[in-house]
């Protein structure tokens, strides 16, 4: 699971961190790792799931996340 950031740790959008959890997550996804965390928006939970997309030569092209509604 992809941690929140440490106090202190480089901030996203608009200064308040918005967006880091999720950016940490799709480039661990696009390094190879499976990505599983929970999300906090808007008043509701969310369990965000970032899967590396490989080529048929194991390269990895891209990534794919689903977000559930928790």
């Amino acid at each position: 699971m992809v941690q929140p950031p440490a106090a202190g740790a480089e901030q996203g959008r608009g200064g308040r961190g918005e967006g880091l959890v999720q950016v940490l997550g799709a480039r661990r996804a696009l390094s190879g790792e499976s990505v599983r965390f929970t999300m906090p928006w808007q008043g509701c939970d969310y369990e965000v799931f970032i899967e590396p997309i490989k080529h048929v030569s194991g390269s990895i092209v891209g990534a794919l996340g689903i977000t559930i509604d928790i």
